[in-house]
């Protein structure tokens, strides 16, 4: 299951954990995942690539923009059995921009 918590605002961390803590006994694992910007079909076709780098260059550590395919290994991960004893990390994957 896949609930977006940016429209729960401030309160996200807080109903993330509550819903790990609640059901983990039931075997449901709840991963806060912060998605960085991604090239994407979709955002190619509507981004400035100049102001991309720019906000890049000048505000994620690793100087560039990640790829969908980067985004959707980890979430890929995540969904396995590798990922089976990880419950409630709250993963970003930005280039270090919340670092």
């Amino acid at each position: 299951m896949h609930v977006d918590f940016r429209h729960v605002g401030v309160h996200g961390d807080q109903v993330a954990r509550q819903v790990r803590v609640d059901q983990v006994a039931r075997g449901v694992q709840v991963q806060p995942f912060v998605q960085g910007g991604g090239h994407t079909p979709d955002h190619a076709s509507q981004a400035d690539p100049e102001g991309t780098q720019q906000v890049a260059d000048t505000g994620i550590p690793m100087r560039r923009v990640g790829t969908g395919e980067e985004i959707a290994t980890v979430v890929a991960f995540l969904l396995s059995d590798d990922a089976s004893y990880v419950n409630g990390s709250h993963l970003a994957v930005d280039g270090g921009f919340l670092a």
